[in-house]
């Protein structure tokens, strides 16, 4: 895949936020408040404009849903070329 973003059902108003951590914690993409399950709107494995190491990165994300309730949602990434 190009691109690592968020997808969500019918029932996702929006994505507040979505970040993506090195091993070290530090922030290698970040986005904020836009519509899941739009490629464009996520990380394309680059920082700088150059490709990431292989490895494994944290994301998290902040999800709003329609009936007001937001959660957030941890996970990881592998990266692999």
């Amino acid at each position: 895949n190009d691109f690592f973003t968020i997808y969500g059902g019918q029932d996702v108003e929006e994505v507040l936020i979505f970040q993506v951590f090195n091993r070290w914690g530090s922030v290698v993409f970040s986005n904020q408040n836009f519509q899941p399950n739009e490629e464009l709107t996520g990380w394309n494995g680059m920082v700088n404009g150059k490709n990431v190491d292989e490895g494994i990165y944290i994301y998290r994300a902040e999800i709003l849903f329609k009936d007001g309730l937001s959660e957030q949602f941890i996970g990881d990434v592998a990266i692999l070329k």
